[in-house]
């Protein structure tokens, strides 16, 4: 089992989670005033994200690092809420192809456009809303 140290502390976390949708509620109309939580099952890690990774639910945000083993250029992450999106993390059409291996850190996500085509984790926090 790989282990990596979050480099954010889980309530930073959740303060830029707030922020984000706090600050963009015009668009993520259905997240206005919601309040961002977690509990005892916060800190997840998810391993081949290529092949495995979790079903959309609109009451969850992500937020954390992606560890690319290598090249990327497939993957497309965003956050929706039923019935607006903010796209956060595109290396198909946003940020540039194809993304180098290494570490991406501070992606918030809850919605996958577009899989990994390869070895692609992520090692963060899952946020609930209420």
């Amino acid at each position: 089992m790989a282990q990596y140290w979050l480099q954010t502390p889980i309530e930073n976390a959740k303060e830029v989670v707030q922020r984000f949708i706090d600050s963009n509620s015009a668009t993520l109309t259905n997240y206005a005033g919601m309040e961002v939580t977690y509990d005892y099952e916060t800190e997840v890690i998810f391993y081949d994200f290529a092949n495995d990774f979790p079903t959309y639910d609109n009451n969850v945000i992500y937020f954390g690092s992606f560890i690319f083993a290598s090249q990327e250029s497939s993957i497309d992450l965003a956050i929706y809420d039923g019935a607006g999106e903010m796209g956060t993390f595109d290396c198909i059409n946003g940020i540039g192809q194809p993304l180098e291996a290494g570490i991406y850190p501070y992606v918030m996500w809850n919605a996958v456009n577009s899989a990994a085509n390869g070895s692609v984790y992520f090692v963060g926090y899952k946020f609930m809303l209420a």
